[in-house]
């Protein structure tokens, strides 16, 4: 620092205001953060796994694992994972009792997780359905007013999942074989609408 022109003096205090930092500074409240935030993530992930999972999965995407990992990993760990059900979801992840899961609580997937469903549309699903429960896929199109691609959209999730409860319009007693047929009839009118 003198052959910069820097005093002597002035160089010494500098030095040792770093070296004091240094002692205490960075590293060691860092180190302690750290520590705190990885006690109580395993804290969590050990005695409340379905709110951990919901946790997660609602602060997507960070970049660390997807979102099958996650989930797949609650399963290994006895977390009870409900489908995507317009007649449940909100937007986001949410926590309801289940009798099957550790802790007694399931995380229903939330509507964020629908692909090309965007927050706007999400929101008058979840509004639409507060008012009343949603009597067939005619009726959420009305209320939640979605468009053809979002109709499609649903009526694949519920294709591709191969099973009827992925994305549920009618909560009643029919026969699974009675929903099945009224869910392709569902999506191919939902087919039909877009072309």
């Amino acid at each position: 620092m003198t052959a910069k022109g820097i005093e002597r003096e002035f160089a010494e205090r500098v030095f040792e205001q770093i070296r004091g930092f240094g002692e205490y500074g960075f590293p060691e409240s860092h180190a302690a953060s750290f520590a705190l935030i990885a006690y109580a993530t395993a804290w969590l992930k050990c005695h409340r796994p379905a709110a951990f999972l919901c946790g997660l999965l609602n602060a997507q995407p960070m970049g660390f694992y997807s979102a099958a990992t996650l989930i797949e990993d609650g399963k290994r760990h006895g977390v009870a994972v409900a489908p995507i059900n317009v007649q449940r979801s909100d937007w986001d992840c949410t926590l309801e009792p289940a009798a099957g899961s550790g802790e007694g609580f399931a995380v229903r997937m939330g509507l964020r997780y629908v692909k090309g469903l965007g927050a706007a549309p999400g929101a008058r699903i979840v509004s639409a359905r507060a008012a009343a429960p949603f009597a067939s896929l005619d009726d959420c199109a009305a209320r939640a007013r979605l468009d053809r691609d979002l109709l499609v959209r649903l009526a694949a999730l519920n294709r591709d999942s191969g099973a009827v409860e992925k994305v549920s319009f009618v909560e009643s007693r029919r026969s699974t074989r009675r929903r099945k047929i009224e869910f392709r009839w569902h999506f191919h009118r939902a087919n039909r609408l877009r072309g």
